[in-house]
């Protein structure tokens, strides 16, 4: 997922990277924490189940359903459950759309699925090994899936700020015409769009992709997906940018061990990690949904998507390590409601 290294709530902190955090700052960060904690409670308490809530944000007029995601963080385990729902509520959901592009190879042979070729599923399964039981998923429940980024996205220079900026513009420029020109074809009357909640969120010197698509009189709903953890907004060496810090534990660095210190943490105050899934409708707020270690700085608001769902990290043992972590970080004072 990208980030964005910019605020976008009432309060700014502009630090310089690798700048030590000022009293100040910190007093601002402690008041977006107990914020938070507060804002995620009352969600909480005011919960409903995961149908809810889609039921609740998709609307009749909305032409992309968009999912804010955190990217490897093994939320694409919950795409088929929230196709099943999306489905139920708007049977003409036909369109999957994927950020990222293709080679002109791949793109054919994804066309050729999409369109039933004989053979070509047997070459999607070799063109896209670790997603092909989604795709025959997502074919079975009548959805064509269309990857719609920025053609050579991966090889512009990013060496600063003002890059990343005109990296995400170009992204989703190009992202909401191609998009306009599917439900202008008709070729997609209701699509589901997982995505970096970096394109969803407003920011300076940035026109987001949202915004891009209302300006074309595409309707969207936005909802925000959030997995609670150990495998939260860590930084994996597999990516060439920092992760969003979306996760509910806003960390200065990577939760690597089931006893980590106090001061990995961001905040002091933290919500208790979820074992089961919940959901509840965004009242307004403007509190932030990600902390950006790299540039300290806060991201987007709850109130820029509809409805949240939470879920638990999604691997065998989660649920074990994260009590782990809890029980570690309550014996050195941090809080968890």
């Amino acid at each position: 997922m990208t980030c964005i290294r910019q605020v976008t709530i009432a309060l700014s902190i502009v630090l310089t990277t690798g700048s030590p955090v000022s009293a100040d700052a910190f007093s601002e960060i402690g008041r977006m924490c107990r914020a938070k904690k507060d804002y995620l409670t009352a969600g909480q308490k005011a919960s409903i189940s995961v149908g809810e809530v889609v039921r609740s944000v998709v609307k009749p007029s909305n032409d992309v359903v968009f999912v804010g995601v955190e990217h490897g963080n093994f939320e694409n385990l919950l795409y088929p459950n929230l196709v099943t729902l999306i489905k139920a509520e708007r049977p003409e959901l036909d369109c999957f759309f994927v950020e990222e592009s293709l080679s002109e190879t791949e793109t054919r042979v994804l066309s050729d699925f999409n369109d039933g070729v004989e053979g070509s599923e047997e070459r999607m399964r070799s063109r896209f090994k670790w997603y092909s039981g989604f795709f025959l998923f997502l074919k079975q429940h009548g959805l064509k899936i269309h990857y719609v980024d920025f053609p050579g996205k991966d090889s512009m220079a990013l060496n600063s700020r003002e890059d990343w900026r005109r990296w995400l513009n170009a992204r989703d420029e190009f992202m909401a015409k191609h998009i306009a020109e599917f439900k202008q074809a008709k070729k997609c009357k209701v699509a589901l769009f997982p995505i970096g909640a970096s394109h969803l969120v407003k920011t300076k010197d940035r026109v987001d992709l949202k915004s891009r698509l209302a300006d074309l009189k595409i309707s969207t709903s936005e909802i925000l997906l959030l997995i609670a953890g150990k495998n939260s907004a860590t930084r994996n060496s597999d990516y060439e940018y920092p992760l969003i810090n979306a996760g509910l534990l806003w960390t200065y660095s990577p939760v690597t061990s089931q006893t980590p210190a106090a001061d990995t943490l961001l905040c002091k105050e933290n919500p208790k990690l979820a074992l089961t899934p919940f959901a509840f409708l965004n009242a307004p707020t403007k509190v932030p949904i990600a902390y950006m270690n790299d540039t300290q700085e806060f991201l987007g608001t709850f109130e820029e998507f509809q409805g949240t769902i939470i879920y638990s990290c999604q691997t065998a043992n989660c649920n074990e390590e994260n009590q782990a972590i809890e029980k570690s970080l309550r014996d050195q004072k941090v809080n968890f409601y």
